[in-house]
């Protein structure tokens, strides 16, 4: 064009351009927002991804994750899902239990513990070994918080509270549920095989050292669940000696050993009850309540002798732990002695 002649007449020329040859305003802030857009997603995923980890190894410090998920709660989540604490279920030597709602409706217990002299490390070391214990006898231990110098935990909620409610309640026999033989003898069976489990099958074994009606909680279907299992580990405190004393009337034991069972039972219980099953849970209770630890029976020994594989021998020489003298209770609970508070609690 610039090499043609000059025209007077007026034409429209079109011409074919690159785009880099066009105004690069629009095109660079398209990249730049771009860009900044990228960044700004990565920012957040990093973010999100960092506090998920720290988390994560906030409650793995608690709980090894090869064996167990324990949750770790804010104390201020607890005080929401528990109203403040208002809902007290009960409170034992160990501290209260409220009840409790967490954000997805289930109900659970909230232990707040009374005293922990146990440091931090330490008492991590506990809850690892205690989230790692799996047993369908066992209260089932969610979750737990460990903020400056409170100490809760975190358990399934048993709806129908514990033993001792059934049996020791102030209510009149004709408004309080009565709990039949089959039901006795499978709560006794359960709360048996849960204290085998602990004592022999998981991994750090442990010693209950306060078994008693109240710590043995019901579920919706009545099956036993035994609380505060080495919760005397984790508070640091010493059941090495401790005075047991007879619960109920001490001619419990001299009605069986005059093979009276009968009289040992509740009259509205007995009725319908199996007389074999009673005469051989009364020999069990006179076994478990031996002060020689050679003849009390381990708990292996009780689950059988309840399930009918072994057959129970009365000892010949009586001797009963449980007559108002200071006994070892580690050593008397490695051999069984739930049974008096147990079993006893059933049938008288």
């Amino acid at each position: 064009m610039r090499n043609s002649p000059p025209s007077k007449s007026s034409s429209n020329v079109s011409i074919r351009g690159g785009a880099s040859e066009l105004p690069t305003k629009r095109k660079s802030t398209t990249i730049v927002g771009t860009v900044l857009g990228i960044v700004s997603a990565l920012a957040v995923a990093l973010g999100i991804f960092s506090v998920f980890i720290w988390r994560r190894r906030q409650t793995d410090r608690y709980a090894d994750s090869s064996d167990s998920f324990l949750r770790m709660f804010s104390y201020k989540e607890l005080k929401i899902a528990t109203r403040n604490f208002k809902s007290q279920l009960g409170r034992g030597g160990f501290g209260s239990v409220f009840k409790g709602s967490l954000p997805d409706g289930t109900i659970v217990a909230v232990k707040r513990m009374e005293c922990s002299r146990q440091d931090e490390k330490q008492f991590r070391a506990e809850i690892r070994s205690l989230g790692n214990i799996h047993h369908m006898n066992l209260v089932r231990l969610r979750g737990f918080c460990a903020q400056g110098s409170r100490r809760l935990l975190v358990h399934d909620y048993m709806p129908n509270g514990s033993l001792n409610s059934f049996l020791f309640t102030s209510q009149s026999k004709s408004k309080r549920r009565v709990l039949d033989w089959k039901t006795r003898l499978e709560i006794a069976l359960g709360t048996a095989r849960g204290l085998h489990y602990l004592h022999e099958e998981c991994r750090d074994c442990i010693i209950h050292g306060d078994v008693k009606p109240e710590n043995i909680l019901l579920d919706s279907n009545l099956s036993p669940k035994l609380a505060d299992f080495g919760l005397s580990r984790l508070v640091g405190r010493d059941f090495s000696r401790v005075l047991t004393t007879t619960r109920g009337t001490r001619g419990a034991v001299t009605q069986i050993q005059q093979g009276k069972t009968i009289n040992v039972v509740e009259k509205d219980v007995v009725e319908a009850a199996d007389m074999e099953e009673v005469r051989r849970a009364c020999v069990i209770v006179l076994l478990c309540i031996q002060e020689d630890d050679e003849v009390r029976p381990s708990m292996r020994q009780v689950v059988q002798m309840l399930e009918g594989k072994m057959e129970p021998q009365p000892p010949q020489i009586p001797s009963y732990a449980f007559m108002d003298k200071h006994v070892d209770q580690s050593d008397i609970d490695s051999y069984g002695s739930y049974s008096h508070s147990v079993l006893s609690g059933l049938l008288v």
